[in-house]
């Protein structure tokens, strides 16, 4: 996660500059997601009421100074070009690679094929008996035609004086006779083709192996030094300082190593009283749209106090004596009376508690934009759950990545369901261009702990119209006709217990029904419409006119202001 910082690829970026940018990245990613405390304050000058030095922040800056990089990496091979010159440096290696027993037995056995045919095709020196005696005597005039028709540029070379030949055509000439052997034309075969056959299962195989990214520190003879920064300016190193913590909490436990391994073992500490609350309250956050700190990104003197400090305690030891288990602490959260209570307002609960901020009653909240994406996929059945991989390309309109790029980038058109269907989550996130149908996400620069909703009209049309969302009510329609029962009541009520986990009302059923009627009788009317308004794929079991009546009521109930809020 620390790597997912911004990189500066201008030809003219100054590489310590760049790196110094990323390390204080990663110093404020790590106070922000962990600590919630905002330590990028101190980072130019100390502040007089603040309870982090200066100094005591480069402390802490240490942790992440110690890595080998140069400030522009090559992420796929750890490899990087030296600024000035042409050399390679050797720079942190991001990628560790993790095959299991099977890929590295193939790996290791293709390895050595690919060596063998290598050595054979670089001897220089072979004894070939029996074939030399063949090619010095065998050959008459009657044969020597079909003997002749020689592969490449073979015939040139037998037509070269010996004596006259280079060092590309006696090695030529070697490999054919390696290949053929005493057996002649009728079994040529080609090396090349063997190595190439072996280099590509070998790559099969290496692109197989799940690799993760990891950050390697400097052996200890290499130890970067650490300096203040006076104004934060990398040209005006300081005072030289050690790794550290900040006084104000507490210190780390005796013996422990001053690199990222203490700081990690020292932020999981029982005893430490910010790791646990901060992961709590994030985790709470969630659940009822607003933390019990409602500053979740600030647990300092500048953020809010918690509304219910007692019930925030008890939750952290909670889930440090659980093991850190989430699930645990998901489940205590969801099946607690506060989360489960009706969010019903009345006069007496606006009167005492206006924000809800005591709980009064249910927290209703908007979803976020992420989660109602992948809440529509998941009711319409096209979700596919699959956990970890790759990033993916779900649909999106053409030509925007090439308006933000100067036509220098294009997006990758995906059909598979694995690329189209996947939790947002996997998504590409390209930062001058962020998925559209994605309404006040993160721009992904800095850390962001607290989630943006969206209540613009435009994201109201995007839920209507945009395609991924016409996908999800058409494929809900069909999981309406496929397993909701025969008759239209049943369907629809089928549909809206999916999506708001509870069935209609007597009301609800009535307006259901009478806008399915209503849908009925238009698209009877206009069967083509009907057709492809319904359906990507015809499907000849289905009736066009019901399935598309009952495609406009999906789009209906995933658009009901119950599904887009938790209530």
């Amino acid at each position: 996660f620390n790597r997912n910082h911004m990189l500066n690829g201008e030809g003219g970026a100054i590489p310590e500059e760049q790196r110094i940018n990323i390390v204080l990245d990663r110093v404020d990613t790590t106070a922000t997601t962990w600590l919630a405390l905002t330590l990028a304050c101190a980072q130019c000058h100390s502040h007089k009421y603040d309870p982090i030095s200066h100094e005591e922040y480069y402390r802490f800056f240490a942790f992440f100074n110690n890595l080998p990089e140069s400030g522009k990496v090559d992420y796929r091979s750890g490899q990087g070009c030296a600024f000035g010159s042409g050399a390679t440096v050797q720079l942190a290696k991001p990628w560790l690679s993790l095959p299991t027993l099977e890929q590295e037995a193939e790996k290791e056995k293709l390895e050595g094929e690919i060596k063998t045919f290598e050595q054979n095709i670089t001897a220089q020196e072979i004894v070939i008996a029996p074939t030399q005696k063949q090619w010095e005597s065998r050959f008459t005039a009657k044969d020597l035609e079909d003997r002749t028709r020689f592969p490449g540029s073979l015939s040139t070379i037998l037509r070269t004086p010996a004596d006259k030949r280079n060092t590309a055509q006696k090695r030529e000439a070697t490999e054919y006779f390696l290949r053929t052997g005493d057996h002649g034309i009728e079994s040529w075969t080609t090396l090349g083709e063997e190595i190439k056959s072996r280099r590509d299962a070998l790559r099969a195989v290496n692109e197989s192996i799940v690799q993760i990214m990891v950050m390697e520190e400097n052996p200890l003879e290499k130890t970067r030094e650490t300096f203040t920064l006076t104004r934060g300016d990398y040209q005006q190193p300081g005072k030289k300082v050690s790794p550290g913590t900040p006084a104000f909490l507490p210190p780390m436990p005796e013996g422990s190593p001053a690199n990222r391994l203490g700081l990690a073992r020292w932020l999981v500490d029982p005893a430490h009283p910010l790791t646990a609350r901060v992961a709590v309250n994030r985790i709470w956050q969630q659940f009822f749209g607003t933390g019990m700190v409602k500053t979740s990104e600030d647990f300092g003197v500048q953020g809010e106090l918690p509304v219910h400090p007692e019930l925030l305690d008890w939750l952290a030891v909670e889930f440090i004596e659980s093991g850190w288990d989430v699930k645990h602490l998901v489940r205590l959260i969801v099946s607690s009376s506060a989360y489960r209570q009706d969010s019903a307002l009345t006069p007496a609960k606006s009167e005492r508690d206006p924000g809800n901020r005591l709980l009064t009653r249910g927290a209703r909240s908007r979803l976020p934009a992420m989660l109602l994406r992948d809440q529509a996929l998941a009711i319409s059945g096209l979700l596919v759950p699959d956990v970890g991989g790759e990033p993916v390309y779900p649909r999106q309109p053409e030509g925007l990545w090439e308006e933000f790029s100067f036509g220098k980038i294009s997006y990758p058109v995906r059909h598979e369901p694995e690329q189209l269907y996947r939790r947002s989550l996997y998504t590409f996130f390209r930062r001058t261009s962020s998925p559209p149908n994605l309404f006040d996400t993160s721009a992904r620069q800095v850390c962001m702990v607290k989630p943006s909703t969206t209540n613009t009209p435009l994201h109201a049309l995007v839920l209507l119209n945009d395609e991924t969302y016409v996908e999800a009510s058409r494929a809900l329609a069909r999981r309406m006709v496929n397993e909701g029962g025969t008759t239209a009541d049943s369907r629809l009520a089928f549909a809206f217990e999916l999506a708001t986990a509870r069935p209609p009302g007597e009301r609800e059923r009535q307006l259901l029904a009478n806008g399915y009627e209503k849908s009925l009788n238009e698209f009877r009317s206009y069967t083509g419409e009907a057709v492809d308004y319904a359906a990507v794929k015809p499907d000849e079991r289905l009736d066009p006119v019901e399935l598309a009546a009952c495609t406009r009521m999906a789009q209906v109930i995933l658009n009901l202001d119950e599904t887009l809020n938790r209530p």
